[in-house]
């Protein structure tokens, strides 16, 4: 079971493309935080199955801005573990700013996943990652994952997250190189800013850029090297799985939920940064608990929606057009589904099915190594 804490609002940094277009600047109380703990506790244990585990992640805003917060959860939530023997993980999104060697040493102590907010070479990171100060954040991010590297943190620990947005995407595969070079073995996220301005021409360069990538990605999947790009990994799940619907990796309302800084229990804390009015979805409070009512209106809009384009595309069990968010993202609307985002994720469809079939077709080992073994 999954449950998304997001401790505060605020954040040192004014990215271009951040998705609190409500900008929430509160930070969540202590009274809230330990009625946060209590309401996961009590009902991961009543609604867990046999040897399930539960996954907490720390989020905003910035969390080490209020780090005194992410020391209450952690400990406090793997004493309630050994008291009734679970297992509970830990991850943590951060821009890595404001790292230093105790929270390092707290991190490792604690075997806490790190998400990094990081886009790339110089000159990206500087135009869509600015500190609200009015600074460049390039260095700052860097002198903080490099102090992670170089203090233990392992590589299965550390995710760097790409953002692509339209303003960038002529840049991606550069960024890509620069991390992966700087950053070796380095899991790399890439996630699409649906909210930005693209247009055919920004299409055509991501699927160029994508192309180049999944390139340099066959060449180290062939030489046996512990690497991973989700945006590539789970299109290919997902073809491997032709009857699993995209929808197999959320499970917001059922196995996963967010609270606010207010203690409100979204099915996703996507939710809370694009506009939505939260009373429409929340599930329940910390304070009150979740209400199967409050689910079951949820998991109604959780539905694939269809067109007439919907029907007649080969890709149609492998889009996210199921997602609520991605759909407002896409297009303002939460029932809508946007032409925009359908050509994209037939672009990133395409790249990815060409690259799994060259890995099949030259070295059929190393592709049921990474992609059967698990499944």
């Amino acid at each position: 079971m999954y449950f998304q804490i997001i401790i505060t609002g605020k954040c040192n940094f004014a990215c271009t493309y951040c998705m609190q277009k409500v900008k929430n600047n509160k930070t969540m109380n202590l009274e809230t935080v330990q009625k946060t703990i209590s309401f996961i506790s009590s009902f991961f244990l009543k609604k867990r199955n046999a040897n399930e585990s539960l996954s907490i992640s720390i989020s905003g805003g910035e969390v080490l801005l209020y780090f005194d917060i992410v020391e209450i959860l952690v400990r406090t939530f793997y004493i309630s573990s050994r008291n009734n023997n679970f297992q509970v993980n830990f991850e943590l999104s951060t821009n890595a700013s404001l790292f230093s060697i105790y929270h390092i040493n707290f991190f490792i102590k604690n075997h806490i996943r790190l998400y990094i907010g990081f886009d790339g070479i110089r000159k990206i990171q500087n135009k869509n990652r600015i500190q609200k100060i009015g600074k460049n954040s390039f260095h700052t991010s860097i002198k903080g994952i490099e102090l992670a590297y170089k203090n233990g943190i392992q590589k299965e620990f550390l995710t760097i997250n790409m953002v692509i947005a339209a303003s960038n995407v002529e840049y991606l595969y550069k960024s890509y190189k620069y991390i992966s070079k700087k950053f070796p073995n380095a899991i790399i996220s890439m996630n699409i800013a649906y909210n930005t301005e693209w247009n055919k021409k920004t299409v055509l360069m991501l699927e160029n850029q994508l192309q180049k990538i999944s390139t340099e990605y066959l060449k180290k999947i062939q030489d046996n090297i512990d690497y991973s790009i989700n945006l590539f990994d789970k299109q290919i799940i997902s073809s491997i799985l032709q009857n699993v619907n995209c929808q197999s990796f959320c499970g917001g309302g059922k196995e996963a939920f967010s609270v606010t800084v207010d203690g409100n229990i979204l099915p996703c804390g996507n939710f809370t940064s694009i506009g939505i009015d939260e009373q429409k979805i929340t599930l329940g409070t910390v304070f009150s608990g979740i209400t199967d009512e409050r689910i079951n209106i949820f998991q109604d809009k959780i539905v694939p929606l269809e067109n007439n384009n919907c029907k007649l595309c080969n890709f149609s069990n492998r889009c996210r057009r199921f997602c609520p968010f991605v759909r407002f993202m896409a297009s303002g609307s939460e029932i809508e589904i946007n032409e925009n985002y359908c050509t994209m994720s037939k672009t990133i469809i395409s790249v990815t099915d060409k690259f799994i079939e060259k890995l099949y077709t030259v070295d059929r080992k190393s592709f049921q190594q990474k992609y059967l073994i698990n499944i």
